[in-house]
């Protein structure tokens, strides 16, 4: 193998990316100190509790994000951790960081008010979500001493088991106590020039060894199981659908003007949350973090950059861009935001959208969010309109709503009426007439069912593939290459436009996935990403050859795409993929595709390097002297190829195939309907509208019964209640309840019980 290949494929064994981000999950992780007075107890005689101070976290794919053992600290700000308990420094760096899903501070102990240290009894809580094949890494200063913290490895701890399952648990066991090397180390608890004693930040002298290591100075410290418990508790999340519909008509509002207009909403920005308070607190004023963009100007910029590290949020991102256009924009009559959330038990959906034709009025939900989980934890679905309420920012002095000089419509700028002179968010609640609540706005909430997906990249070029000018004849090879499944559009690229620097360059001349995977993880509008680099049937990371192929699973719900990207190696900057859009993973009946789908895949070139005949060229990866080595191209536009050169037939090189991955219920381990086996199908389509079949079969007579239930347990409408014989059966439901009422879009459950034997599987209505 080519030496270069042969080094880059090392990457991918170091960082592990080949299993990223099948499951979504939300986290709690408690940092509590548990030391005692007497913990440290130093040559002095005296005996100390050791307190822990504020500190900076990271969910991270690649490792390393604090600190590498045996090298020097980066200066990024992990010694202002490490010397004086300062973390802002190090959460600047991170958050700009390559392989950083989502960073931020821990600073405000459990149930105070301000940031602080903690000592004996005290807490820091960190909640987040995070997607498989993520890391969580943190450091807080170990205080009694000159430059040591209390941190996870340069690792970080898997936020995931091997079976795909989140982790939890005590893990303490992972952390240790690591010396910074910034500052010359002095016994803990007497040192002089340790931060209670010290005179100034960064006043002892400089470690004579600079390297980041575990502390090992001579002095005694405590085990660190007796200073800190590092706990993780999670649960699963699950995507629901978030709908907002403009309901208005050209009637709907009728200001004193004698006008009738319609009433547009303006993009917003959405958050799920644990604690009330998320955008706003009733009766506070605006917290100055953005709403008052939204309130005043339909702007969601500032609010959607600043929510998601407020304490709390889990989850935050703005929404502007209506269903089917293509640009942002605000919303009309009769059209809609949609976006998708991943929730577990226990969260609140909060969002803000303004009230168009006003001066600060937005529909939200009131501080305590909508919350989408019942009291026995079971996802909520349906019409929650009723949660929304008109709200006043109070930043701005109200006029007539549709008329008023100073509202969106007709200021001369943003943020030009004057202030108001009651600066509470409130309800609405002014001499104006606004119309009903229900003729404006409409929100739907539907959680969506997932499937796995097995997803295989074949190569099937033989060796006289590729026949250059030179005369020789070459097969083919592809390299390791990311995937992503998303819900918006061009996730790796834009048609048209120049490759965006994420990482795509470096698949199409190097194959090396690395860096775009990293970049796709936690984007906006991607649900699961990773790399694809080991052959089937191989030990580690490698190119593949004739009849080589990869193969990886992911899950997705109804409405999402999948994209993928694999270098085209005898050239320059080639790739196979499909077009910006991806490839849909649901049909139009909402069943999940399977099959071939190679004629969605086409030959790109990423605009980055001139272009060489393929298979000879000086430049390709095979021959050149290093990477990213030929003269750039003139056009750097990504495009499907168009040169002067010939390359043989996508469905001549590779062969990409899906199918949803196999399923069990209770009672039936194969899914086959076979009489002989007690066993129930997947009902189809599903989703489903208006009808839909349910398949079984039973392996004895007798009675049989077969049965709809909602969310809530209740059942809807029994479909058999009687002797059934031995054999394959078959039932259409047409989503009536017993009283031949057409039910609700979202989750139900059927149920198989016969012969004290039973199995359920669930199903989803779409209308």
């Amino acid at each position: 193998m080519n030496k270069k290949i042969a080094s880059i494929l090392l990457v991918f064994m170091v960082f592990s990316l080949q299993a990223m981000a099948q499951n979504v999950a939300t986290f709690t992780v408690r940092i509590e100190n548990v030391s005692t007075a007497t913990t440290l107890q130093p040559s002095d005689g005296s005996m100390q509790a050791v307190p822990v101070s504020p500190g900076v976290w990271a969910i991270h794919t690649w490792p390393a994000p604090l600190f590498t053992v045996g090298e020097a600290d980066r200066g990024d700000g992990l010694e202002a951790i490490a010397e004086d308990g300062s973390p802002g420094m190090l959460a600047d760096a991170l958050s700009s960081q390559d392989g950083i899903i989502k960073s931020n501070i821990f600073n405000t102990p459990v149930g105070a008010e301000m940031p602080a240290p903690i000592g004996p009894g005290g807490a820091y809580e960190i909640k987040f979500m995070a997607v498989q094949g993520s890391y969580f890494s943190f450091a807080g200063m170990f205080v009694p001493s000159n430059d040591l913290v209390l941190a996870t490895g340069e690792m970080g701890l898997s936020l995931f088991n091997p079976d795909g399952s989140p982790a939890s648990g005590d893990m303490t066991e992972f952390i240790s106590i690591w010396d910074v090397g910034s500052e010359e180390n002095e016994e803990p608890g007497v040192g002089a020039n340790q931060v209670q004693r010290q005179s100034g930040p960064n006043t002892g002298p400089a470690d004579s060894n600079p390297l980041v290591r575990l502390v090992d100075d001579g002095f005694t410290y405590p085990q660190v199981s007796d200073v800190i418990k590092v706990s993780i508790t999670s649960s699963m999340a699950i995507p629901f659908s978030v709908k907002i519909e403009n309901v208005s008509t050209d009637s709907t509002l009728k200001p004193s003007d004698g006008s009738m207009q319609f009433i547009p909403f303006a993009p917003g920005v959405w958050a799920l949350h644990g604690q009330p308070g998320a955008l706003f607190t009733a009766g506070q004023a605006d917290y100055g973090l953005g709403l008052e963009g939204i309130a005043e100007d339909g702007n969601p910029a500032e609010l959607g950059a600043t929510i998601a590290g407020q304490e709390g949020v889990y989850a935050a991102a703005v929404f502007n861009t209506p269903a089917g256009a293509e640009s942002p924009g605000p919303l009309l009559p009769a059209n809609s935001y949609e976006f998708t959330v991943f929730a577990s038990e226990g969260m609140n959906l909060s969002f803000a959208t303004m009230f168009v034709p006003s001066n600060d009025l937005f529909y939200a939900p009131d501080e305590n969010g909508i919350p989408l989980f019942d009291e026995t934890g079971m996802p909520k679905a349906g019409d929650a309109t009723q949660y929304l309420m008109l709200w006043d920012a109070g930043t701005e002095e109200n006029e007539e709503p549709g008329v008023g000089a100073n509202q969106a419509q007709r200021q001369v700028g943003p943020n030009t009426g004057p202030t108001d002179s009651n600066s509470l968010v409130r309800l609405v609640d002014d001499s104006f007439t606004y119309p009903n609540l229900d003729d404006v706005i409409r929100l739907t909430i539907t959680p969506l069912q997932t499937f796995d997906f097995i997803l295989r990249v074949e190569n099937v070029s033989t060796g006289t593939t590729l026949q250059p000018s030179d005369g020789s004849m070459q097969a083919v090879p592809l390299a390791p290459g990311a995937w992503a499944v998303h819900t918006g559009a061009a996730p790796i690229f834009t048609t048209g436009e120049a490759d965006r620097g994420e990482g795509l360059e470096a698949i199409s001349e190097d194959g090396s996935p690395a860096m775009l995977a990293g970049n796709l993880a936690g984007s906006s509008g991607i649900i699961a990403s990773g790399v694809f680099s080991v052959p089937e049937g191989a030990e580690g990371p490698a190119p593949i050859g004739p009849g080589g192929a990869y193969e990886f699973t992911f899950s997705a719900f109804w409405g999402a795409k999948v994209s993928l990207a694999t270098m085209f190696i005898p050239s320059n900057d080639l790739f196979f993929s499909p077009d910006e859009q991806g490839v849909d993973l649901f049909d139009a009946q909402g069943m999940p595709i399977a099959g071939d789908i190679t004629q969605s895949f086409s030959l790109w070139d990423a605009g980055t390097e001139e272009n060489e005949e393929p298979g000879v060229g000086p430049n390709q990866a095979q021959r050149q002297s290093g990477a990213n080595t030929g003269p750039a191209d003139s056009n750097t536009l990504v495009r499907m190829v168009s040169d002067a050169f010939t390359y043989p037939a996508t469905e001549a090189v590779i062969r990409v195939t899906i199918n949803p991955a196999p399923t069990s219920v209770a009672g039936d381990e194969s899914g086959d309907l076979v009489p002989g086996n007690f066993s129930l199908a997947q009902n189809y389509p599903n989703p489903f509208n208006p009808s839909t079949s349910i398949s079984y079969a039973l392996n004895e007579a007798g009675r049989v019964q077969v049965a709809i239930y909602n969310l809530l347990g209740e059942k809807i409408v029994n479909l058999v209640d009687g002797y059934q014989e031995t054999g394959n059966y078959s039932i259409n439901w047409d989503a009536r309840n017993s009283n031949g009422v057409r039910v609700a879009s979202g989750i139900y459950f059927y149920r198989l019980e016969s012969n004290n034997r039973s199995a359920v599987r669930r199903m989803m209505l779409l209308k």
